[in-house]
C-alpha cells in the first residue's frame, strides 16, 4: 500500500514537473543580427494562466526610440483577442506543437501578418518569423530571442 501511494505521489510530482517546464513560456530577450529591423530592443514573455490561457507583456524600443508595450491575456483558441496594442489590433493564437505557436495579427478584421514562434529542443532560444504587407508591400523578418529574464534597460536583478 506504501509503495502504491509513493508511486502516485512520484507521478503527480513528475506530471506537475512537466506541466511547470512547457518550453514555451518564460522570458526572452531579442537578439539583433545584421538587418535589426525598426527595433533597438525587444523583451517579451508568456505567463500561463491555466487552461490554455496566457499573458504575454513585452517591450519594444524603435529606432526613433519610441516605447511600444504590450500587455495582454489571451488563449490558443485561434479566436481573434486585443492584442494589447490598441487600435483595433487583434491576435489570434494557435498552439501548433510543444515547442511552436502561431499568431495572426489583424487591424481592424484584416489580416497583417503572420507570427510563427518556435523554441529550441534545448528551450534557450526562440526563433520568431514574421510575414506580413506594411503600407501595401510584403515583408518578411526572422527574429532570434534567448531565454534571460531583462528590460530594455538591461539584466533584471533576480
Amino acid at each position: 500500500m506504501r509503495a502504491g501511494l509513493a508511486l502516485v505521489a512520484a507521478t503527480v510530482l513528475m506530471t506537475a514537473s512537466a506541466v511547470a517546464a512547457d518550453p514555451i513560456y518564460g522570458s526572452w530577450t531579442w537578439l539583433p543580427q545584421g538587418n535589426a529591423g525598426p527595433d533597438k530592443c525587444y523583451v517579451t514573455s508568456l505567463e500561463d494562466l491555466g487552461n490554455g490561457k496566457f499573458r504575454e507583456t513585452s517591450t519594444r524600443v524603435r529606432l526613433n526610440g519610441e516605447v511600444v508595450k504590450q500587455d495582454t491575456v489571451s488563449a490558443f483558441d485561434g479566436f481573434d483577442h486585443p492584442s494589447g496594442m490598441g487600435n483595433g489590433m487583434t491576435a489570434a493564437f494557435n498552439r501548433v506543437d510543444a515547442n511552436r505557436y502561431a499568431i495572426t495579427l489583424k487591424k481592424d478584421g484584416a489580416p497583417l501578418a503572420t507570427v510563427m514562434r518556435t523554441v529550441s529542443a534545448d528551450g534557450n532560444a526562440m526563433t520568431q518569423v514574421v510575414n506580413g504587407t506594411m503600407k501595401g508591400k510584403p515583408f518578411s523578418e526572422t527574429q532570434v530571442f534567448v531565454r534571460e529574464n531583462s528590460t530594455c534597460e538591461g539584466p533584471s536583478k533576480p
